[in-house]
């Protein structure tokens, strides 16, 4: 399994990065990466960063999103039909992050910030529906510590 936070190559189900020792055992936070790019995009506008350094942003993000979107969809849940709803949840708001970035990309062929624009809201708008996935998923760990739904990945 790789890091979601640094990308080193971890054993699989390793709970903690042998590099930066984060918890790996759950997807990092998706606000920090959100913001991480909406910042990006703040300080670009404002002439803080280069087009380079905000290129740098959208490569690393748009990874670990690739990487976060593999893990989603290849995890194997023992009651699979009680995570499907947040799990597509949790993929819709990853593409849709895909998609303003893909926008944000077309600004550094053309210049032109209307996908800046563009993208922000979707970006939030992304961020909306990745913060509902979690919580539907924090509910159903709290209905399995009480004995009521799992949520574990199977072995």
């Amino acid at each position: 399994m790789l890091c979601l936070y640094c990308g080193a190559k971890n054993a699989d189900l390793a709970q903690s990065c042998v590099s930066c020792k984060r918890d790996i055992s759950t997807p990092p936070d998706v606000k920090g990466h959100l913001g991480q790019v909406i910042s990006a995009c703040e300080k670009l506008q404002k002439g803080i960063i280069s087009l380079i350094e905000f290129e740098e942003v959208l490569r690393r993000v748009d990874d670990i999103t690739q990487q976060a979107k593999d893990e989603i969809s290849s995890t194997p849940r023992k009651d699979a039909k009680a995570a499907e709803f947040p799990r597509r949840q949790a993929l819709r708001g990853l593409e849709m992050f895909e998609e303003a970035i893909s926008e944000l990309k077309l600004y550094l062929q053309d210049k032109d910030t209307t996908h800046i624009e563009y993208a922000i809201p979707r970006i939030r708008e992304a961020f909306k529906i990745s913060v509902s996935a979690h919580k539907e998923f924090d509910e159903l760990v709290k209905a399995e510590k009480k004995g009521g739904s799992t949520l574990d990945i199977e072995a």
